[in-house]
């Protein structure tokens, strides 16, 4: 397994799902419920769980609900029975305050992109289970998703324990140690270096706000690529990508970036990240399969500066961006 803590510990809950088609006339159902979410005030009927990225219906939220479905003329089946029409408000509100476009998802072609959390890029394939998918793609004015209903699932943390035997590799694995033993029964052996680290810490800065800490950046890109040396700064999310990209550009400094929405355009932003005086914007760079290369000059003036513009949830993460350097 390639990047195995990432695939066995920080997706080990991401369900692998059989889908099969459902009843259309649930999107009847789902533009109700998004416009009965529209009427609610949070802190009165819902909370905002941030963790989790998720909506909660609190009692006086349910009872809103309730009296909105029994206010309906015409077919109440649809939100029948009350669990039912509460699970598609709670959704419905999830996608409308919960998630955000450029950091849980971006939109291409007309359709809705889940981006992943770890790597930053599109994850190809993957859809919100239950009602969520088809919120968020009314939410953003897209058609709805065909209707599908759960057959079988599993999670990755049940699906690779099935296999003879299971191995992998990762640049971050040692302080997960403790983790696979108890999770895989997995134990880690460190791959000694092909040479000394010449890495150097340069420490961290703390600011107020995030106006202080941009400009903060700016300069310290400036100073950096006056000596000839490329630059990588890592972002949170592609909205985060983006603004450091036109801050950089606002401040006369040509940069490349690199997220969810750029990925066909990746291997050639990598191919020239190691140049000389190249500043290159991305989200989560892990898992991105390519070495960055330092051509003659950039080497001579240092080597790659990686800039963190913040802490990840993961402390491997930040490894992995760290590690470009």
């Amino acid at each position: 397994i390639d990047e195995a803590d990432s695939i066995l510990l920080d997706e080990a809950t991401v369900p692998l799902i059989l889908a099969a088609a459902a009843d259309e006339t649930q999107s009847v159902a789902f533009e109700r419920a998004m416009l009965m979410a529209q009427t609610l005030r949070r802190g009165r009927d819902y909370t905002i769980d941030a963790g989790q990225r998720r909506a909660d219906l609190n009692d006086e939220g349910r009872a809103a609900v309730s009296a909105a479905v029994q206010a309906l003329s015409g077919d109440k089946g649809l939100l029948r029975p009350a669990r039912r029409a509460h699970e598609l408000v709670a959704a419905a509100l999830s996608a409308r305050h919960a998630l955000q476009r450029d950091r849980d998802y971006t939109v291409h072609d007309a359709k809705l992109a889940l981006i992943d959390e770890v790597t930053g890029r599109i994850a190809d394939g993957r859809q919100w289970t239950g009602p969520l998918q088809a919120m968020v793609e009314l939410k953003e004015g897209l058609a709805p998703s065909p209707a599908t209903r759960v057959s079988a699932q599993i999670t990755y943390q049940r699906f690779f324990p099935r296999y003879l035997r299971v191995g992998g590799m990762s640049g971050t694995l040692a302080e997960a140690r403790r983790e696979l033993r108890v999770l895989y029964d997995g134990r880690v052996q460190r791959v000694p270096l092909a040479k000394a680290d010449r890495r150097q810490w340069l420490g961290e800065r703390l600011f107020a706000d995030t106006s202080s800490r941009d400009a903060a950046l700016v300069e310290r890109v400036r100073r950096v690529v006056a000596l000839g040396r490329p630059v990588l700064v890592g972002t949170d999310s592609v909205a985060a990508s983006v603004r450091l990209s036109q801050a950089l550009r606002t401040a006369g400094i040509d940069n490349q970036l690199l997220n969810a929405s750029q990925d066909a355009h990746e291997a050639e932003c990598i191919a020239r990240a190691g140049c000389s005086g190249v500043v290159t914007v991305a989200t989560n760079i892990a898992g991105r399969g390519t070495d960055i290369v330092l051509d003659a000059a950039a080497r001579a003036a240092g080597g790659l500066h990686v800039v963190a513009t913040m802490r990840n949830r993961s402390r491997r993460i930040d490894r992995q961006l760290i590690g470009r350097a």
